[in-house]
């Protein structure tokens, strides 16, 4: 069996022509050298060198595989060191699992104050429902997720950010609109816009109207928020979504509402596989993700 020091050894001299000056070269002496240079010829069960007092040349069958074995030195430095580099924070590629709601709030400004100083590192982000978050993580299809806290989520480990609380979202025109705060049992008589039931904000939304001792009944179900906003703004109805999707919503001609004493609120956090370590990388991004949460809890009414 051979290990890379003896390919490295072998091209060494190759490439040298000498066995004195490649041992400098390598650090080790000629001795050495030599003793490597054999064992690598008795892995293979082929002499590498024909060699006397005068001259070193490389054998026919050397000279046949060369250009293989520096593809391969060549492969095996490189692979060397990009995983240096990695475990240094230098560069490579992180893969989370995102809410919507996050990935369009919080997490640019993190990737942003990330790549300051981790500029060559490439994040791949996929937003997804609730659901799908957790399962990328338990696939290891991403290095971690951004999603909510259930506590039937087998392998998964879980670590609180932040707390989002549900707003109602209506025209400005809507009756609502003269009311400062509205109960479940008055939101139960006007068309509601609910995302789908595969959503951590829908699996919320029911549960505290189970509570209250109702259904909720969507007039219109959509999948991304951007859609329950443009409904909501069209008179259609009223959409119940994160407070951290809605800071802008005024300039929509938007007006938001909380409930009355019934409260909706999503724990969100990180989510990670249970026993599984994260990248030096990964570490480094989550450290700057959770600097970014206050700024986004602040934010919340």
């Amino acid at each position: 069996m051979w290990e890379f020091r003896h390919l490295k050894a072998f091209i060494t001299v190759a490439r040298l022509g000498s066995f004195t000056s490649a041992a400098k070269v390598l650090h080790i002496s000629q001795p050495a050298l030599t003793v490597q240079i054999q064992q690598f010829e008795e892995a293979l069960s082929i002499r590498l060198f024909d060699r006397d007092t005068r001259s070193l040349q490389l054998t026919a069958l050397a000279l046949e595989y060369m250009p293989s074995f520096e593809r391969l030195l060549a492969d095996y430095e490189a692979l060397s060191n990009s995983v240096a580099s990695a475990s240094r924070g230098a560069h490579g590629s992180i893969g989370i699992a995102c809410l919507p709601s996050v990935s369009a709030t919080i997490l640019p400004l993190a990737v942003t104050r990330y790549r300051v100083q981790h500029p060559d590192v490439r994040i791949a982000i996929k937003d997804a429902v609730a659901q799908r978050v957790i399962e990328m993580v338990q696939s290891g299809d991403v290095h971690f997720g951004v999603g909510t806290f259930d506590a039937d989520m087998p392998g998964i480990d879980y670590e609180h950010l932040f707390v989002d609380q549900m707003l109602l979202i209506f025209a400005a025109a809507h009756p609502l609109a003269g009311v400062k705060r509205v109960s479940i049992r008055r939101l139960m008589q006007e068309d509601l816009i609910l995302t789908d039931r595969q959503s951590s904000i829908r699996k919320m939304i029911d549960r505290a109207f189970s509570a209250a001792g109702y259904l909720p009944e969507a007039a219109y179900e959509v999948t991304y928020i951007s859609t329950a906003l443009a409904f909501a703004r069209a008179g259609l109805g009223v959409a119940i979504l994160p407070a951290s999707m809605t800071n802008d919503i005024g300039m929509l001609g938007l007006e938001s509402r909380a409930l009355g004493d019934e409260t909706m609120v999503r724990r969100i956090g990180i989510v990670t596989r249970t026993k599984r370590s994260l990248s030096p990388l990964t570490e480094g991004f989550l450290r700057v993700l959770r600097e970014c949460c206050p700024n986004l809890n602040a934010s919340l009414p």
